[in-house]
């Protein structure tokens, strides 16, 4: 494998190993702002009667806005690397998911990846990786023909 396909490859993987983190800070954040801390006193001053609400509008903006973000990230990617498109895009997949299950927790594997399905933001950041990654022309082979 030649140095460049190498540097390609750390970077993908050092990308989706560091994407689920800065989604959580990020998008944390906002949710917070928007629903407000009465939801999380609630939770702590009653944790056995505070059931999870989940707005179909925030569910349908998580998964825009994961879409959206997951396709800048993917275009970005395969616009700087030059090696096989689908191979870094699964190499992003396995490294974002490895990462977002390796967060720590009481949870065993089950109770991770019940989390991980049901939060439309990591399907949708991967759908859009590879929808950036397939639909970028690659960095060294884009197109100059007029």
């Amino acid at each position: 494998m030649k140095v460049s396909g190498l540097r390609d490859l750390a970077l993908v993987v050092i990308a989706g190993a560091a994407t689920p983190y800065a989604l959580l800070s990020v998008w944390g954040s906002v949710h917070a702002a928007i629903r407000g801390p009465s939801d999380r006193i609630a939770a702590f001053l009653a944790p056995t009667l505070r059931r999870a609400r989940h707005d179909l509008g925030m569910l349908a903006i998580d998964a825009a806005l994961g879409m959206a973000l997951g396709a800048a990230l993917g275009a970005v990617m395969a616009r700087i690397t030059r090696s096989g498109r689908w191979t870094l895009w699964l190499a992003f997949a396995a490294a974002f998911l490895i990462s977002a299950l390796a967060v720590p927790g009481s949870e065993r594997l089950a109770g991770r990846l019940a989390v991980l399905v049901r939060q439309p933001m990591i399907l949708f950041v991967l759908c859009g990786a590879g929808l950036g990654f397939g639909l970028t022309p690659r960095g060294g082979n884009a197109s100059t023909a007029r």
